[in-house]
């Protein structure tokens, strides 16, 4: 990497969203987004983050953290693990020196990483929370989004209420081959998910994730 500081160029972007994404803690219609880049005056590395309100992370702080390093001589994906605590900004420092590596190198970045590339990730498609119908729709509409057929794995989003074991049959309809995991968001009680889980056993859910920050 070079000696000389590098230049950092930081900024919010707000995306509106095609229809409001929505959780068990709150529903949003757009994206802030902070996206920067990375420069030794030849090469720019690009990176971007979203601040998560919930670990108390905000655009303003965000771009302060990230200000707080401009000019830093020693810069480089290693001393950034030192330079920032783990965060938005330091996500997006990082993903931009990992960028700007690779492009001062001509290499990719899995291969200054030494990891074997692989052909194929598989990923997973969020359905928002929302009534069993709206969510059993949106279920069929990624199917002709995605261009060839539905999307071998759905994540739910769920709101530790009544309609969630419809919300997840009425997907399961919509894609019965379909594998499914849950995301409750922590909004699911001890009670709720002694309930719930065995029928989700059998409409074939493979994963919940944190149903409730207080079940053990």
């Amino acid at each position: 990497m070079p000696t000389n500081p590098l230049s950092i160029d930081a900024h919010e972007e707000i995306w509106p969203l095609r229809q409001p994404f929505r959780i068990s803690r709150g529903s949003r219609t757009e994206a802030q987004t902070v996206v920067l880049t990375v420069s030794d005056g030849e090469h720019v590395g690009r990176g971007e983050c979203v601040p998560a309100a919930r670990y108390n992370q905000s655009t303003d702080s965000v771009l302060a953290q990230i200000e707080s390093i401009q000019g830093d001589k020693n810069l480089s994906r290693q001393s950034l693990q030192d330079l920032l605590p783990a965060g938005a900004a330091r996500n997006a420092l990082d993903c931009a020196l990992w960028d700007l590596e690779a492009k001062i190198s001509s290499k990719r970045a899995w291969e200054l990483a030494n990891i074997p590339i692989v052909p194929e990730v598989e990923t997973s498609f969020t359905i928002s929370l929302d009534t069993p119908e709206k969510m059993g729709a949106a279920a069929s509409a990624a199917a002709f989004a995605q261009g060839f057929g539905v999307p071998r794995i759905l994540k739910l989003k769920l709101g530790g209420d009544d309609p969630d074991l419809a919300r997840v049959e009425t997907v399961r309809e919509a894609a019965s081959a379909t594998r499914l995991l849950i995301d409750a968001n922590e909004s699911w009680s001890p009670e709720h998910y002694q309930k719930i889980v065995p029928a989700l056993k059998q409409l074939g859910v493979e994963l919940i994730e944190q149903p409730s920050c207080e079940s053990r």
